[in-house]
């Protein structure tokens, strides 16, 4: 919300409820991350998904390191 400081007239005001699209997902998003939402558990499944990620990361890793040993035995 953007106030005018001398009058006190809103200049701006933008809803979650009312505003664009894209600003409703990442409002939403934010809630679903910081628990606003659906509490303790939508926290603890946030916190499982990045942890994924971060093992599909290392895994993926450890295959291409692998590959590239196997190919410069060959």
């Amino acid at each position: 919300m953007y106030v005018d400081q001398y009058t006190g007239k809103v200049l701006f005001s933008l809803s979650s409820r009312t505003g664009p699209a894209g600003y409703r997902m990442q409002v939403a998003t934010r809630a679903i991350h910081t628990g606003d939402i659906f509490g303790i558990p939508s926290k603890i499944i946030m916190s499982l998904a990045s942890l994924m990620m971060v093992i599909q990361f290392l895994s993926g890793f450890k295959m291409w390191w692998s590959r590239r040993k196997k190919l410069e035995k060959d």
